[in-house]
């Protein structure tokens, strides 16, 4: 599942993308974008037995006219 913040935030009636992400299925991998901030990813660690993590990954800054960065790919 692939959603921005808030639409993610609305589809779980939530007010955090953590407490939204432990709404979903323990067996759902869900993305969550938030533009040029962040993302946060919740998938389950099978590794320790099953257990949900949600991992937050920073945007890296990208030189403003060579990629537009509205997250859709298109340039």
């Amino acid at each position: 599942i692939v959603g921005n913040k808030e639409e993610v935030l609305a589809l779980k009636d939530s007010n955090t993308v953590e407490e939204a992400l432990m709404k979903f299925k323990s067996w759902q991998t869900v993305a969550v974008t938030d533009g040029p901030n962040q993302c946060w990813v919740r998938f389950n660690d099978t590794s320790r037995a099953p257990v949900s993590v949600i991992a937050s990954f920073p945007v890296p800054k990208i030189e403003s006219g060579i990629v537009r960065i509205t997250g859709a790919g298109d340039t």
